[in-house]
């Protein structure tokens, strides 16, 4: 472990605070961001935080998190199938620019250090998540309650904007994003958006630069260690009024450290260090700038250094569907009447979006005319139940086809699968179409002309 002591004229202090229990923590003071405060529910433990420690990315000192096993507090308690499955110790910074948001508005950059030390881990199994860092709406309601489909069957809106996710199962630190609007209830799975390799992840330091547009037309742009790592560009976040407040809900970055679904048997700690934490209207404001430049970065070159940039796109979940949207794709030929063998297809994917599996789960028949269609057998097609197959909605007109079902997949649940395509048959003369399942799955249809 490298310890840097730099002193620096960059304005990081501490201040005392104190928790509910009467135990001393401390707050932090960043970069034109105002201090930190624990979160209200915060495992308030002598060790949970502290910012006296000499372990700094930059500074004198950093924000020292440590959470144990089996530790929680509040209604974290009563979450997950025992009491300590979910726990946190987390700091919040709620320090609007203006008086008409409760949190973040326009066009910012954000800088953030952390160093997460596994040492004491001791397992990592099963569900078990961690969450290091997040951007939340300070608000949920006001939105839940004017988009009451911001809750489905399967999923829920929780407005984590943005949030840095470690599971067993991921290849790294993953991004996750969610956001709930007129059209829809809309996710980004971290598992499949990786921007720190688990192998470069632990016990380093790693420098996080983050450009966003907040809003409804907005982008964000995130740096790791000075290489762009993820993009996206349209819906960043909701910006809904709440009358009950008189602010319009906005997010709120949280960092520290939380766990969820924690093995019983799970009885090890994990401890983060943050610092440098920052906010600037420009990237050349000179404080930020210092910062970055201490960093061993400059606002003029940051951009992709590998060549590899995730370019974001949370997926909707429950949208309604218009064909009209999709008049760009559209084939010169319309879909042909008649009946057709329809195969069923399940395709896996891999984190570059490659078909990495593609099996055929059987066939129904079928006969489309005038643009509808309606089954005349089913057969035995596996992972897809039959009152699921016999739902779906068909469409064909002005050059494009589509299917929209309610599907489920080997689950006992089931997904809202889009799938839109030109009437462009095949080199064989068979159409085919599909769409996402999930994040890495996908159901395909081909048609086959019976006559």
């Amino acid at each position: 472990m490298r310890l840097t002591f730099l002193f620096l004229f960059i304005p990081f202090f501490a201040s005392g605070l104190t928790f509910k229990n009467g135990e001393s923590g401390k707050s932090y003071e960043t970069i034109n961001w105002g201090d930190t405060e624990v979160h209200g529910r915060d495992i308030n433990k002598k060790w949970s935080q502290d910012v006296e420690n000499e372990f700094s990315r930059i500074n004198g000192f950093s924000h020292r998190f440590e959470l144990r096993a089996k530790e929680c507090a509040g209604d974290d308690c009563s979450r997950g199938s025992y009491k300590g499955s979910w726990g946190r110790t987390e700091a919040y910074l709620n320090n609007p620019l203006d008086n008409q948001h409760a949190g973040e508005i326009g066009e910012n950059w954000y800088a953030w250090s952390f160093y997460i030390d596994d040492s004491d881990l001791s397992s990592f199994t099963d569900e078990h998540l961690i969450q290091f860092g997040q951007f939340k709406q300070y608000f949920t309601y006001p939105i839940i309650e004017e988009y009451s489909h911001c809750e489905t069957e399967n999923d829920s809106y929780a407005g984590v904007t943005f949030m840095f996710k470690l599971k067993p199962d991921h290849k790294g630190l993953g991004v996750s994003r969610e956001y709930c609007n007129e059209k829809g209830l809309h996710k980004l799975v971290s598992k499949y958006n990786t921007v720190i390799d688990k192998k470069e992840l632990f016990n380093k330091w790693h420098d996080i630069i983050l450009h966003v547009k907040w809003g409804e037309d907005g982008f964000m742009k995130l740096f790791v260690n000075g290489d762009l790592q993820y993009s996206e560009i349209g819906y960043i976040s909701e910006v809904v009024y709440s009358s009950k407040e008189k602010l319009y809900d906005s997010p709120v970055f949280r960092y520290g450290i939380y766990s969820g679904n924690r093995p019983k048997e799970y009885s090890g700690k994990l401890v983060a260090y943050y610092d440098g934490i920052s906010r600037a209207r420009k990237c050349t404001d000179n404080e930020f700038s210092n910062l970055l430049n201490e960093l061993g970065y400059n606002c003029d070159n940051l951009g992709d250094k590998d060549g590899f940039v995730i370019n974001g796109e949370p997926r909707c979940l429950n949208c309604k569907f218009n064909i009209s949207d999709y008049t760009s794709m559209a084939a010169d030929k319309n879909f042909e009447d008649g009946p057709y063998r329809i195969e069923w297809y399940w395709l896996e994917l891999n984190d570059e979006g490659d078909i990495t599996k593609n099996t055929n789960l059987g066939f129904d028949e079928v006969i489309v005319k005038n643009g509808n269609l309606s089954f005349t057998n089913f057969f035995s097609v596996q992972d897809i139940i039959k009152k699921n197959r016999e739902k779906i909605d068909f469409k064909a007109q002005d050059g494009l086809f589509s299917v929209v079902g309610n599907l489920d997949l080997a689950s006992d649940h089931t997904e809202q699968v889009i799938m839109v395509g030109p009437s462009e048959k095949d080199e064989n003369g068979n159409y085919y179409v599909d769409g996402f399942w999930s994040e890495n799955e996908k159901i395909g249809i081909l048609f086959k002309p019976l006559n």
